[in-house]
């Protein structure tokens, strides 16, 4: 297989693996939805609960169309009126009153005497209970960018690397999390000022909120101490999530069948 082909069918397994998500996120009644006190996914879990179900589903499947382009044209999907309509519905919601959901919860928190976590301490709880959990499966590297700590996990799936990520956030108290699949060797590619050579990679902003299709970023924000262990236990119930999915969506794409892979350096 070359790359293109490797890429494309990794976004078409991972539209039809997010899809099945969202549907048994709502036949479930929306539980891990719940979990976000703030943010898209609660202006989402907000809107969601004023719908039935068949709602949620067309709302469910045009987000992840809207999403997915990609995969969607490749599998000649469209959205249908329903589809859309609710998606504007949303759209209309998160730019009108929705903006007061997420701005009386900051509000309030930032109005009382609370003390958030630290990003150092948020960088610590998530380092150990993700290694607790990953043991024996991951290598750790902590790195600074621009003064702002981040922490990053390396486990192999494959012939794959994937890469888990933590931002702490610059001022406010928060934990933003995602998973790149790339390469571990740098391979030939081309792009549209020419060839050149990089670790290849299958996609990348992999997280909970790209599984629902509205934000290319997960998030928990305005975090106290209190909160910052139940944040880390969701976040490490999540990537483990992915994990246990990634072998499933690597079938068949294993890094050897690269052609020429195996004399790239």
């Amino acid at each position: 297989m070359i790359l293109s082909e490797i890429k494309q069918q990794f976004e078409i397994r991972y539209y039809l693996w997010a899809t099945s998500e969202f549907e048994r996120e709502i036949d479930e009644l929306l539980p891990s939805l719940r979990l976000f006190q703030f943010g898209p996914v609660r202006e989402l879990h907000h809107f969601m609960q004023k719908l039935d179900r068949d709602e949620q589903l067309n709302l469910a499947h045009s987000l992840l169309k809207r999403f997915h382009p990609e995969a969607v044209m490749a599998l000649g999907e469209n959205c249908s009126t329903e589809e859309e309509s609710l998606r504007y519905r949303l759209d209309e919601f998160r730019r009108n009153p929705s903006g007061d959901i997420n701005a009386g919860f900051a509000a309030k928190r930032c109005a009382t005497e609370i003390k958030f976590a630290s990003k150092r301490q948020l960088l610590k709880l998530m380092a150990q209970q993700f290694q607790n959990k990953f043991e024996g499966r991951c290598i750790e590297s902590e790195r600074t960018i621009q003064g702002d700590p981040r922490l990053e996990f390396q486990m192999n799936c494959c012939g794959w690397s994937v890469f888990t990520y933590f931002w702490f956030g610059q001022r406010e108290s928060l934990i933003e999390y995602g998973h790149t699949i790339s390469s571990e060797i740098v391979l030939d590619q081309h792009g549209p000022q020419g060839t050149y050579r990089a670790p290849f990679v299958i996609s990348s902003m992999i997280s909970f909120c790209s599984w629902l299709g509205i934000s290319s970023q997960t998030q928990w924000q305005y975090l106290t101490i209190e909160d910052a262990g139940l944040a880390c236990d969701t976040v490490t119930k999540l990537c483990g999530h992915f994990f246990e999915v990634a072998p499933k969506l690597l079938k068949g794409l294993e890094f050897d069948k690269i052609e020429g892979a195996k004399t790239a350096v």
